[in-house]
């Protein structure tokens, strides 16, 4: 992959995601990448980076970098890979990331979102006077979901812990989670699916990926693992992505032209800050992984910007790629 020439500017200013639960305000981003040399904003304006360089102690910088977590609120929003009912709170927080970072708006798919009588009526005539009718209703739940700040997903993975090292004063972590790419339906019906992604990431090929700790702080983290560990010595330790929505797509299903009432996946992508690390079994937090210790930049090239599983995946990293200026 390259940076797009037309591309190549100074550090962007204005953070990511504006919205409730970001209490850093709006310049947190602009720091993010204050060692690295280059920078890139996408071309239509919008506040997305891309650092094509190294930071200021020589960790390669590959696709974005991480945002900071401090000072952040990341509601726990939902969890990917389970059994939705219709309409429940989990159901539709798919809807509202979507529609947190959509633009345009698309009215017609917005009509259909939040009114099911306008999702089942079929009369042309009767479809346009309804949508006029539906405008302030349309207003107000935009109003309400573009507050969407930070969020955490679980997406149901795991990742190893292993023991700590004495000499290194470390735990080795091997990181590594698929493409997590769930859809669910609106109305139950097959026309206009919600997906929301989050872009794998890979460390578990890391050739040093070591969690710096002390040793007063590792014998808590091993008390917490007791019992935990299989015969390796290694533990399974459930994740939690806290992250933000890059953007909100809407893509044609069964292979249109454009995305309708008929046919349309509306995806929200979300891109992680940190992950926190469970005690297995509990709710706890174990650990939180940011970017004081994770390398400078998201490694998600390799599984989702490159090679994607599924045909899905394709589509979602060429939107990223061409949101944040980035040529294969």
């Amino acid at each position: 992959m390259k940076i797009n020439p037309l591309m190549a500017a100074m550090l962007l200013a204005g953070g990511l995601l504006a919205g409730c639960g970001d209490k850093s305000g709006g310049d947190a981003a602009s720091a993010e990448g204050s060692s690295a040399s280059a920078s890139a904003k996408s071309a239509d304006g919008k506040n997305a980076m891309v650092v094509a360089s190294k930071d200021d102690v020589g960790r390669d910088i590959t696709v974005m970098p991480f945002r900071s977590a401090e000072g952040r609120s990341y509601a726990p929003y939902m969890k990917l890979g389970q059994q939705f009912y219709p309409d429940s709170p989990e159901h539709l927080a798919y809807v509202d990331l979507y529609w947190s970072k959509a633009d345009p708006i698309d009215e017609e798919l917005l009509a259909y979102t939040i009114s099911k009588e306008f999702a089942n009526e079929q009369d042309p005539f009767k479809r346009k006077d309804m949508l006029a009718a539906l405008k302030p209703k349309m207003d107000e739940y935009l109003a309400r979901v573009r507050q969407i700040g930070d969020i955490a997903i679980d997406i149901n993975d795991t990742v190893q812990f292993g023991q700590y090292d004495m000499e290194k004063k470390a735990f080795p972590i091997f990181l590594y989670t698929s493409t997590s790419n769930e859809r669910v339906d609106l109305h139950g019906r097959n026309s206009v699916e919600f997906s929301v992604v989050v872009p794998g990431m890979d460390l578990a090929n890391s050739s040093q990926f070591w969690l710096p700790m002390d040793e007063a702080a590792a014998r808590a983290i091993e008390a917490k693992l007791a019992g935990k560990r299989d015969g390796s010595g290694n533990a399974e330790v459930p994740l939690i992505v806290k992250g933000h929505v890059l953007l909100a797509s809407a893509m044609p299903d069964n292979g249109g032209e454009m995305a309708t009432v008929n046919s349309a996946r509306l995806e929200a992508v979300v891109f992680p800050d940190a992950f926190d690390l469970l005690v297995p079994g509990t709710a706890d937090v174990l650990v939180t992984l940011d970017k004081k210790v994770l390398p400078a930049g998201f490694p998600a090239d390799k599984y989702f910007l490159t090679r994607p599983y599924d045909n899905d995946g394709a589509a979602s990293a060429a939107l990223v790629k061409a949101r944040m200026g980035i040529e294969d």
